[in-house]
Formats: C-alpha cells, structure tokens, sequence
C-alpha cells in the first residue's frame, strides 16, 4: 500500500497537532513536517517534496491563497487539500481556480479527511459534501456567463464594452456614444459586474475571445 506524505500547513498549535494524531492513526499516511506559516511551508515543501499539503486557510487568507500560487508553479506540485472554518463558497472557488485539488470544511469527521488524503490526486478533486453543489453551479453560472455575453450585456453595454477593449478613454467613448463620462463609467462598473472581470485586462480579454473586439497587430 502506497504511503502518502503529508506537511501540514497551519498557523494554530492545537489543531495542527490534532491532524498529526488523526493522521499518525491510519496505515498509509505519513507526517513529515509542519508549518506555521506559507512562507515555511514553502519551503519544507521544496525539501521535502510531500505528495500532498494540507493548508488550513485561516486569517490573514491571502498569504495562504498565494501559497496555493506558488506550490501549483513547483516542477513536481504537490496535491493541496485546503480545510476552511468557514462555510464560504468564493473562498472555495478562489482555491480550486488558484490549483488546490481538494476542499474540505474544518468541522468534517476524521475519516472524511482520511478519505480526501487518499483519494485527492491529479484529476480527482475531493470536495466536502456541504459545498460541492454550491461549487459546480457557481462554475457552471460563471461558464454560461462567459460563453453568452449577448444574453448577459444590453446592446449598449455591448457598444462600451467594444470601445473599451479598443483602447479608448470614457472621455472618448462619451463623445462617440452621445452620453456622459459619468455614465460610461456607470456602464463600465455593471460590465464587470455582470461578467465577474476584476480590470480592464480582463475586459480586453473577454472582448477579443467573444468577436467583440479585435487584437491589433504591433506596427512593423
């Protein structure tokens, strides 16, 4: 039977001595570090080379996201099984886009977590029952949002949309649509909204995939 390597990633004392007990108790997992912080866990993960990292997601979040980032960029990543005491679906969401195969709530039973160390791998996600539904819909809402953006956007959230991708200025788009700077940037604001785009990089993005825009060819 395969013996899968663990290092546990967790800021508080307690629990992390709690998954060293739960996870010393079974045959074929075996603890070979713990971490306090991302940056150590880091690390001992470019030491140690585990096959799996059990983060617990903990305030501050972010330090723990970007530690996701970091171990999925690795030449042989690891499995990452994220637990949350939070019952937050961006939070799963923001994990699994940022490369963690597994999501488990903190309160789940011991042998739930034995189950996901087990069972999470390469092409096998591992989700807590309590928030897998939530999950897939979420994707599957934000995929049906990407491939139709004429049913998401008003014919004239369309027209800014275009101008925006193409490089111009509300000033600019104000003036070619017969509108105020104000509303443009009214337009904009729901654009991102509706479409979950986070800059105007995206925006451009989006634009040039959905024939919305074109990409223009840098001058010779």
């Amino acid at each position: 039977m395969a013996v899968h390597r663990v290092i546990i990633a967790d800021s508080r004392e307690i629990p992390r001595r709690g998954l060293r007990g739960i996870f010393e108790g079974t045959e074929n997992i075996s603890v070979v570090g713990e971490a306090e912080t991302p940056a150590e866990a880091a690390k001992l993960t470019r030491l140690l080379a585990p096959d799996i990292v059990v983060l617990a997601l903990v305030e501050p979040i972010e330090p723990g996201l970007d530690l996701i980032n970091t171990l999925s960029q690795l030449q042989t990543p690891p499995q990452v099984l994220v637990m949350s005491p939070t019952h937050n679906l961006d939070l799963a969401c923001q994990a699994l886009r940022r490369g963690a195969t597994g999501f488990l709530l903190s309160d789940a039973e011991s042998n739930e977590l034995v189950r996901a160390v087990n069972e999470v791998g390469p092409g096998r996600a591992v989700l807590d029952p309590r928030i897998a539904s939530l999950v897939v819909q979420h994707f599957i809402s934000e995929e049906s949002v990407t491939q139709e953006p004429e049913k998401i956007l008003t014919p004239r959230q369309q027209e800014v949309l275009q101008l925006l991708a193409e490089g111009n200025a509300s000033k600019q788009i104000a003036s070619r649509l017969h509108i105020s700077s104000r509303t443009v940037d009214t337009h904009r604001h729901q654009i991102m909204q509706k479409l979950k785009l986070r800059g105007i990089a995206d925006l451009t993005r989006f634009a040039i995939r959905h024939g919305l825009a074109e990409l223009e060819s840098p001058a010779p």
